[in-house]
């Protein structure tokens, strides 16, 4: 068992007054996740609100994992199919990071494995199902009111324009000056639309089984126009970091750029309005901001090589580009 779990134990002990809690099984490493340390988890003789098979998500940063969990409860409450919270705590003396404890989500992303060809032979698949999926996510929870109890305290951080302002506090603080200049053009030039955005819809944060689907990672979340996911679905979408030999990329980008295209068109029948090719340029410049912000924050602290094989250095070129338009 590892120090983490150890510690993860010892905090639910306390939050739970329960001396002799332990887990029934050993904790086992979930993967995907590049910001959190993830583990499935299942307890021995729990409370009721802790019975049955859960993820425990360990989070670096406090602020960021406490709106997390509260932006996870507000859109559960509004019925929109994500992991229920079961508990949450930390930093304390037992645990010294965030952590949460939800419901494990049942489906596998439909990219899991999926190489540079595997994508190419998929395709018709891909082409009929993933973007439909994707709209309907965005469309629905773009419903999905804006205030409600478990944001109180939250609303300003959740807001486009005060993460802006964080990204370009970043950008000054690795020398980006460029950056920051970039952070305040986009926050200048933000649309007046407002509703809750995920802010990292891919399709390896939606696990479908069979009919049903959920929606995973809410650490960048904001309240902001709805084109603030639009451009980053498609951005991801059209430009898949499957790798693979050039030939192959270049017909994946082909393949990716339909389903972008495919997606923006479902949401819009489903949404009822109109995509703007300016305010996706605007969500497409700002996932692009926030990536090599954080690209040049490892370069900084000279820690490139812990991250070989995130999706932000893949992409690198590609979010470079959409920053020069």
């Amino acid at each position: 068992m590892s120090t983490t779990t150890d510690d993860l134990r010892n905090a639910l002990r306390r939050s739970t007054g329960i001396d002799d809690l332990d887990w029934a099984t050993p904790p086992t490493p979930l993967q995907g996740g590049f910001w959190a340390e993830m583990y499935t988890v299942e307890l021995a003789d729990p409370p009721a609100t802790l019975a049955g098979r859960l993820v425990a998500r360990i989070m670096p940063d406090p602020d960021t994992a406490a709106f997390e969990t509260a932006i996870q409860r507000h859109v559960h409450r509004c019925g929109f199919p994500v992991p229920a919270v079961r508990a949450a705590g930390g930093p304390t003396s037992e645990l010294d990071r965030a952590w949460t404890l939800m419901d494990h989500a049942p489906g596998q992303p439909m990219l899991s494995g999926l190489t540079a060809t595997g994508a190419v032979r998929r395709a018709p698949i891909l082409y009929r199902r993933l973007p439909d999926l994707l709209a309907r996510a965005a469309a629905d929870l773009h419903r999905c009111p804006i205030t409600g109890p478990d944001l109180d305290g939250h609303v300003s951080r959740a807001d486009i324009r005060s993460f802006l302002g964080r990204i370009a506090e970043q950008a000054l603080t690795v020398g980006r000056h460029d950056l920051a200049r970039i952070a305040e053009t986009l926050t200048e030039r933000a649309p007046v639309g407002r509703s809750i955005c995920h802010g990292d819809l891919h399709p390896f944060n939606l696990l479908v089984d069979g009919d049903d689907w959920t929606i995973l990672d809410w650490s960048t979340a904001v309240v902001a126009d709805p084109h603030y996911d639009l451009g980053f679905t498609t951005l991801m979408l059209a430009n898949p970091p499957l790798g693979g030999p050039a030939p192959v990329r270049a017909v994946t980008r082909r393949v990716g750029g339909r389903l972008a295209r495919r997606f923006l068109r479902t949401y819009s029948q489903l949404s009822g309005t109109v995509v703007d090719p300016e305010r996706l340029a605007w969500g497409r410049s700002v996932h692009a901001l926030r990536a090599l912000t954080e690209v040049s924050t490892w370069e900084h602290q000279d820690r490139i090589d812990a991250h070989r094989g995130h999706p932000w250095l893949a992409l690198r070129t590609v979010l470079e580009a959409q920053l020069a338009t």
